[in-house]
């Protein structure tokens, strides 16, 4: 027969172990989370660089993202998930809904992004 002590052990391990769980599963939520916030800054600095050679050039480039991302854009301005970047001149964003990969042209002094 199981003792009394050996019961109250079990029931604090067990409780150890649901209290860590539910600690772990928030700290890989916050870690994810920050991940995500980091990709999308990572991918709206390599689009605004991209943009920016081409206010300054002429051509086309594309750019590739390893997972899809939201891309917004106006005026002087360009958006990657929400991470907000300025830029050297107008840019017109054709596209919608998420995307993997872009095609970056310069027409008439205006940059789009398709």
């Amino acid at each position: 027969m199981i003792s009394t002590e050996m019961l109250i052990v079990m029931l604090v391990f067990l409780v150890y172990i649901g209290v860590w769980y539910v600690y772990m599963n928030n700290f890989m939520d916050a870690v994810q989370g920050a991940m995500g916030k980091l990709e999308s800054s990572a991918y709206a600095d390599e689009l605004a660089h991209k943009v920016n050679v081409l206010c300054a050039n002429t051509g086309t480039l594309e750019v590739e993202f390893r997972n899809a991302a939201t891309v917004e854009g106006g005026g002087k301005e360009i958006g990657v998930n929400g991470e907000k970047r300025n830029v050297d001149c107008e840019v017109e964003y054709r596209g919608s809904g998420n995307s993997t990969s872009l095609k970056i042209t310069k027409e008439n002094e205006i940059v789009a992004i398709e």
